[in-house]
């Protein structure tokens, strides 16, 4: 599963396993974990502007 292969790698590039795994113990529902997951994993613009 490639696809899953990528989203692990990406939450190990971010060093977000001990968050999830947090996030899991409180045991949101599947719709409030996938927001809260897409909402961690969104890129920051990298022309923002810093004030």
């Amino acid at each position: 599963m490639p696809t899953l292969a990528a989203l692990r790698q990406r939450i190990d590039d971010f060093g977000m396993f001990p968050f999830l795994d947090r996030i899991i113990a409180v045991n949101p529902s599947p719709t409030q974990f996938a927001k809260t997951l897409a909402v961690c994993l969104q890129e920051e613009p990298r022309n923002a502007e810093v004030r």
